[in-house]
């Protein structure tokens, strides 16, 4: 009954008037109302983490600072309005910095970086709907050296963590990873995913159908360039590293869209941001299906981007100074990464806006977190953005 010659295109993932192409010419734009402070006002400064939908509210995690930074999630109605209160992660006498929440069907599960043993170590715990953790925290990694970066999935049975270490010295950056079971227990032990000639550090993951893709940053003192590797759910079988980029490449991040992982990464010639976004495709199998490319132009310094996958095409989120200061955009892309339609503006204030990460909300809405320097130091907030088709 959505499905007709001349119907009308609507947002709603429905081949409406059956010309082949799904959700015609849609784009996210701004839902009326403003963006909305997350994180405290009593912070000095904060930083956001990661957001999650339960199916009924947003949790957005974010860490801020009063003496000692600590680490809190905060849930939120999808229009921004408060559900729960800034519920404390975090109380140890020392820094912490959040990280990624992810939402298994009940329960959600969050990791973050911590101090409190005297170096940096990947902590983890299971949040309920009303904030609360569920347990003890876990620590994940024990080793000398810093744990830093976490990225996590949950697969539909296990949380699958990824994070980058310096256990086998300062200098040696190796990504590692580990299962935790849903009562919140590890699955073995550490796993080494990257070798000692590698240099890998600031991983991200994503799930495909038959193995897990993970991108990550390889800097050494000559070059920095963006890697992808896959791995079998239980994180082993890794396979041969491909090198997207080695052209100042920062930042990746990845998603699984269709029947292909999506990496997009800024750049960094010189040691400032270059001017655009770039991305490459990738099937399970390591082929290459589209080489680097530029996904947006009209700025002179871009950085920080996120996608979300919408099956035939992603949507870009990414942060750029087009029309002055750095603003946070949307962008239709193709899984071939041609634009379908032009960028959106999200954010509209005269300071920096930077380091969108969303995920999918009620009806199709997208909830946006990102950090905002509105007030004079940086803060985390919150905004949604709406489908539209036809513009």
């Amino acid at each position: 009954a959505k499905a007709y010659p001349g119907g009308t295109e609507v947002c709603d993932g429905v081949d409406n008037n059956c010309n082949g192409v799904i959700d015609e010419g849609m784009s996210y734009v701004p839902v009326g109302g403003g963006d909305v402070r997350v994180s405290g006002l009593d912070q000095i400064q904060a930083g956001h983490g990661g957001i999650a939908y339960s199916g009924e509210f947003y949790a957005a995690a974010y860490a801020g600072q009063k003496d000692a930074w600590r680490t809190y999630v905060k849930g939120l109605k999808s229009d921004g309005k408060t559900q729960f209160g800034d519920s404390p992660i975090t109380s140890v006498p020392s820094d912490t910095f959040t990280g990624p929440i992810v939402w298994t069907g009940a329960i959600f599960g969050t990791a973050w970086e911590d101090r409190r043993d005297n170096d940096y170590e990947i902590y983890f715990n299971r949040i309920d709907k009303q904030g609360k953790k569920l347990g003890p925290d876990l620590r994940v990694t024990n080793a000398d050296g810093f744990s830093l970066h976490a990225s996590m999935i949950w697969n539909g049975a296990e949380f699958v963590m990824v994070w980058d270490d310096r256990r086998n010295g300062q200098n040696d950056y190796r990504v590692y990873g580990q299962r935790i079971d849903v009562e919140g227990k590890l699955i073995g032990g550490n796993v080494e995913l990257t070798g000692p000639n590698i240099r890998a550090e600031s991983p991200r993951i994503a799930e495909g159908e038959k193995t897990l893709g993970m991108t990550f940053n390889m800097v050494t003192p000559a070059a920095k360039k963006v890697g992808i590797r896959t791995l079998a759910p239980d994180l082993t079988s890794p396979s041969q590293v491909i090198t997207l980029s080695d052209d100042s490449a920062v930042d990746p991040s990845i998603i699984w869209n269709k029947d292909r992982y999506i990496v997009a990464y800024s750049k960094r010639p010189g040691g400032v941001p270059g001017s655009s976004i770039w991305g490459a495709v990738v099937k399970e199998d390591g082929t290459v299906l589209v080489k680097e490319k530029m996904l947006t132009s009209g700025a002179k310094f871009a950085r920080t981007q996120w996608m979300l996958p919408l099956g035939d095409r992603m949507l870009l989120l990414w942060a750029d100074d087009h029309d002055g200061n750095y603003e946070l955009y949307t962008q239709m892309m193709s899984n071939q990464l041609e634009v379908i339609s032009p960028r959106k503006r999200v954010t509209n204030d005269p300071s920096d806006t930077v380091a969108p990460v969303a995920v999918f909300g009620p009806e199709g809405d997208v909830g946006v977190l990102f950090d905002d320097r509105r007030t004079g130091s940086w803060q985390a907030y919150f905004t949604r953005l709406t489908c539209v088709a036809g513009n």
